[in-house]
């Protein structure tokens, strides 16, 4: 199948060259890039054409006469020509051993009797050109550019309201998931409180105010000017005449300290008795007491709350993660959690031991694509590199997301980007400068002209030579696999 020619217009970016790379039909094509488009003259926009021909199974060619443009291609393994012939030409030259071979099948099938003649005569061709080829020097360079770390923050809003991925706002699409529950929490109380559980018990003197004995049922009641009250146990009868008196026992009204009263507080006598009797207690009344009891405070309830409200969040986390499909991310600190409605079985001082509450809620998470976060960033991350650095293509990694805001659905996050930038290097300069000179002149000439880490390794072989035509460069670093050429 034919090559397939693209000519691009100034106008076109990287992503409209995917789209027309898409459109191919043939197995090669190359692209024609005018002088005024400006698109293509950074490494990463050409990094990202290639990628697009490498996942299209394309081989790919470049046509363009700007000198930059050639050279990004050409460092990314893709042939760059300046016109369109020396394409075609190139093209040509590649097919040209494949014709030979096929006219060669096509004899040895017309001439069936010198089969075994020609088959035999085609290995010793070939042997020998193999062998002539492995006689004739090659010099081997091995060189590691400098390269120095590079890193970037990139802010990304994944938000539910974006339908596509918004490289100028930095805006990814985003689904929010809503999870019903319910649960409820038991706690221990803490607060406390004292309860009476004892009356405080004494003795009365009631004095006759009339002439004649007065008689006092049982369960009159005493009191203090404060209202403390007290009963009689015993029915009883003052004698006559004024100023004749009887001892009584009483006892509080309420259980609790606050009973036992001082001597001389016991003073008023309900209901009528008050005017014909005077009272008077001569000892404090004693025995009036409160034991501390276990009750729900305010601060038990907020203890129930918070910790049922965790427990529930963690719980939803599992629910809501099992609905992303395997691509997504759902951030943990995306998700928040609303409560309906809340029951208490205790109001706050009530006597208890344990306080149960339940919740009806509802949590909610944002979930997102993980592709489109490093598609993004692909895209509109553009390294701050010194004068002839650049970021190969393997150069750097990008972070998790660190959430910073979470609001209505949206969040809002920042991404690191962590890399390396590598001195560049004209291969092809470098192969025709180093061209059959002695190792020493190599090395000196490397070591002069180019920014590397390492002294550069140069080889010839075989051994017996001490210069080569043939020169082969493998450029080695940690942030990429071994670049041969």
């Amino acid at each position: 199948m034919e090559e397939e020619i693209i000519f691009l217009d100034r106008f076109d970016e990287v992503a409209s060259v995917k789209t027309k790379l898409e459109g191919v039909r043939s197995d090669q094509a190359a692209i024609v890039v005018p002088i005024e488009n400006r698109a293509l003259r950074s490494p990463i926009a050409v990094r990202l054409v290639v990628r697009q021909a490498e996942s299209l199974a394309l081989k790919l060619g470049l046509i363009s006469g700007d000198a930059t443009v050639r050279r990004l291609f050409h460092n990314e393994g893709i042939p760059a020509f300046r016109t369109v012939k020396g394409y075609r030409d190139y093209v040509a030259r590649q097919s040209r051993p494949l014709t030979r071979l096929s006219a060669l099948a096509q004899s040895l099938r017309e001439r069936t009797d010198r089969t075994v003649g020609l088959v035999v005569l085609a290995a010793l061709v070939v042997l020998g050109i193999a062998m002539a080829y492995a006689l004739i020097p090659v010099e081997k360079v091995v060189l590691v550019p400098v390269s120095e770390p590079v890193s970037d923050v990139i802010v990304v809003k994944a938000d539910p309201t974006t339908k596509t991925v918004n490289y100028d706002a930095r805006q990814i699409p985003a689904r929010v998931i809503n999870l019903p529950m319910e649960s409820s929490i038991q706690v221990p109380v803490t607060g406390k409180k004292a309860m009476p559980n004892a009356r405080a018990e004494g003795q009365v003197t009631l004095t006759n105010r009339t002439a004649g004995p007065v008689k006092v049922p049982a369960g009159t009641i005493l009191y203090t000017p404060d209202n403390i009250k007290f009963v009689i146990s015993q029915e009883t009868t003052v004698p006559g005449p004024t100023g004749s008196g009887a001892k009584v026992d009483v006892v509080a009204v309420d259980p609790g300290e606050k009973g036992n009263v001082d001597r001389g507080k016991i003073s008023k006598i309900e209901g009528a008795l008050d005017q014909q009797l005077a009272a008077f207690n001569e000892e404090p009344t004693t025995g009036g007491g409160a034991v501390e009891a276990s009750v729900v405070s305010a601060q038990d309830k907020e203890r129930a709350r918070a910790s049922l409200i965790d427990k529930m969040s963690k719980e939803a986390f599992p629910k809501l993660d099992s609905q992303r499909a395997e691509n997504e991310s759902l951030p943990p600190h995306s998700i928040t959690f609303t409560v309906l409605e809340e029951v208490y079985d205790k109001k706050e001082g009530d006597q208890a031991k344990m306080l149960n509450l339940k919740i009806s809620g509802r949590a909610r998470g944002t979930i997102f694509s993980g592709p489109d976060v490093n598609t993004l960033v692909d895209r509109v991350w553009q390294p701050k590199t010194r004068a002839g650095f650049s970021v190969p293509p393997k150069g750097y990694k990008i972070l998790p997301p660190e959430i910073i805001k979470a609001e209505d659905g949206a969040i809002t996050f920042v991404v690191r980007v962590e890399g390396v930038a590598v001195a560049e290097m004209n291969l092809d300069r470098i192969r025709e400068n180093v061209r059959w000179k002695t190792e020493p002149e190599a090395k000196a000439y490397l070591a002069r002209n180019l920014s590397l880490a390492k002294e550069p390794k140069v080889t010839i072989e075989p051994g017996w030579a001490s210069r080569a035509l043939r020169v082969h460069i493998v450029v080695e670093g940690d942030w990429l696999k071994d670049k041969k050429e």
